[in-house]
Formats: C-alpha cells, structure tokens, sequence
C-alpha cells in the first residue's frame, strides 16, 4: 500500500505522519458527558499506546525509504483550544 502508488509515478511522495498526542482526560470527559454512568473507566486510546504507533510508523518510513513527519514535535501545540469550543484555536491559526 505505502509503494504501489511510487510503482506507479516514480516522483510520487510518500509521507507517513505519527499519529497525534491523545488529550486523555477530555476523551474521557467527552464519554462521561455522552454516557454518563456507563462511561468506560479507563480512556480507549493512551499516549502510551499512541506513543508505540508513531515509534512504529518512523521506523517503518526509515525502512522503506519514505519521509515521515512526527505529529507531536513538527506540528505547533495549541494550548489556547478550549474544550467548549475546539474549532477556536482554528480559526486564530487561519485568521
């Protein structure tokens, strides 16, 4: 899947991006506010395990020769989106 398309059109570019850093607590709040009581108690994605996938898809691009482009450190962290209103650090960025 990741070669076929450079078989097919040699100066095609590749590039793998790691998956982004998890915001844990909000996934868990955002459950709690649509299923209350029945909420998981232990959120169904972690830095952890997200930790583990982005090591994987680096080492994989280094493998196949491919770029990859690590979520976390090359893409700039919005500390101003609001839980309430995520699209706002959005629109600041396109503003």
């Amino acid at each position: 899947m990741l070669t076929s398309p450079q078989e097919c059109s040699p100066a095609m570019l590749v590039m793998l991006i790691t998956p982004p850093p998890i915001d844990e607590e909000g996934r868990m709040a955002y459950a709690r506010s649509l299923y209350g009581d029945k909420a998981m108690e232990l959120p169904e994605r972690t830095n952890e395990v997200t930790g583990v996938y982005a090591k994987q898809c680096v080492e994989l691009a280094k493998e196949l020769g491919l770029s990859a482009r690590e979520m976390p450190s090359e893409v700039p962290h919005h500390s101003e989106i609001d839980g309430k209103d995520p699209q706002k650090a959005f629109q600041l960025q396109c503003s």
